[in-house]
């Protein structure tokens, strides 16, 4: 009965704080750009398909993701949300229409930020943003070369945005595949681990940088000591860690999409040694072993007497 009762009880809390994460993810949604957009219409062009490429050294990461649009308009606009994707060090945003062996170019573009009513304009350093977050200031001052003046007391989150002004995206060849390239560098955090006496290394990778679930994950990591183990902080996202001594890698599970709603991926990195899987007592073994021998000698012979 207490059982049961825990149970459903359990599955009420998580079903309260799925109701709240989806809440969340769409108000957040709602009010910011990412993608292609059309230029006259300002609608979204779709995003077929997305692949990821994370390669985790230490507490640096080094973030790769390649977009497919279907290309709707002669005239694009590109947003790239460089204020989701944390402790930001560098980046860099190719692009391209065409055959394969078409190469990417690089997209020029310049740094925006969104106002209160949703409009995007040139971010200038006279303007001062409203977020008061290392993330922020290294994402400015990779920019600009400095930090940002101190941030007012009331604050709002404020968006920026990579905003892509190649001469190419206002002369587009409608249903041909756009491919968009961002890569981008960046620091992981630490934190100390609830109840041990130990340090984790953080890895945060948003989604709501993408227009659907990613189609191909590919996340490795190399470490300066021996992973012991990798989990997501959300345990409602089924990720499995190959783990071989100083390197491993994460996988989803077959047929699993990570839901956008989730609105990050945060990978907890544990270092020290392996745990090791532990042997049975030989002697509970052989009693067992002996047990399970004498059933099946009865079974056996039962008939015979």
């Amino acid at each position: 009965m207490l059982g049961a009762r825990y149970k459903k009880a359990l599955e009420v809390r998580e079903k309260k704080a799925k109701e709240a994460r989806v809440k969340r993810f769409v108000n957040k949604r709602s009010k910011m750009h990412w993608g292609m957009y059309e230029l006259e219409s300002g609608e979204q062009m779709e995003c077929t398909y997305t692949t990821v490429n994370i390669t985790v050294n230490h507490v640096t990461a080094l973030v790769d993701i390649t977009y497919r649009y279907k290309c709707s308009s002669k005239s694009a606009e590109y947003y790239f949300p460089m204020c989701e994707v944390g402790n930001l060090k560098s980046m860099s945003v190719t692009w391209k229409q065409g055959s394969a062996s078409t190469p990417l170019e690089v997209m020029t573009g310049s740094l925006y930020e969104q106002t209160d009513d949703g409009i995007t304009r040139p971010w200038v350093p006279e303007n001062e943003p409203e977020q008061d977050d290392d993330e922020t200031k290294s994402l400015l001052g990779s920019w600009f070369g400095s930090s940002p003046p101190p941030p007012k007391k009331e604050k709002e989150k404020r968006f920026f945005y990579f905003f892509g002004t190649s001469p190419g995206l206002t002369s587009l060849e409608v249903d041909r595949d756009i491919i968009v390239n961002v890569q981008y560098v960046t620091k992981c955090k630490t934190e100390r681990a609830k109840y041990e006496d130990k340090d984790l290394i953080v890895f945060y990778q948003p989604l709501t940088i993408f227009s659907h679930s990613p189609n191909r994950w590919n996340i490795r990591f190399e470490m300066p000591d021996f992973i012991r183990r990798i989990r997501p902080r959300l345990t409602s996202q089924k990720l499995w860690a190959d783990i071989t001594g100083k390197r491993a890698s994460v996988h989803l599970q077959d047929d699993y999409r990570l839901p956008l709603e989730d609105e990050a991926v945060v990978l907890l990195i544990e270092l020290g040694e392996p745990i090791e899987p532990r042997c049975a007592d030989p002697v509970a073994l052989f009693i067992f072993a002996t047990f399970i021998g004498l059933m099946l000698w009865f079974s056996l012979t039962k008939d015979l007497h």
